[in-house]
């Protein structure tokens, strides 16, 4: 459940950094993207943990699926920044509810008899 709590820091994060920015006239921007890093690249580590560990219980690739859709839209959100506003915090907070789905279809499948998770 450690990867759901990143998922959703990531997410509330995003709201923040995009709305404090705003607020202070950009002092605060400069300030997110170092924490916006290091909350993706901890996301994805910890998700990825997770997922192995899922995946050698249950064998359901949906998950390993999900997630990997979840990544692919944080890098975007990190890649995006430049080239318009709003679109990476978009990818980002598209890609943190995807990330959360997928722990959750993770450790829903974890606690699923064998037969059912098959």
């Amino acid at each position: 459940m450690g990867g759901v709590f990143v998922g959703a820091a990531c997410a509330v994060h995003c709201v923040a950094f995009a709305l404090i920015p705003a607020l202070l006239l950009g002092v605060g921007a400069s300030l997110g993207d170092g924490l916006e890093l290091g909350l993706v690249l901890s996301a994805i580590l910890l998700g990825s943990m997770a997922v192995a560990t899922g995946l050698r219980k249950h064998r359901r690739w949906a998950v390993a699926l999900l997630f990997g859709v979840a990544a692919v839209l944080l890098g975007c959100g990190l890649l995006s920044d430049s080239a318009g506003y709003g679109l990476g915090t978009l990818f980002t907070l598209c890609g943190s509810a995807t990330m959360i789905a997928a722990h959750l279809l993770n450790a829903r499948c974890c606690v699923l008899p064998c037969d059912s998770a098959g």
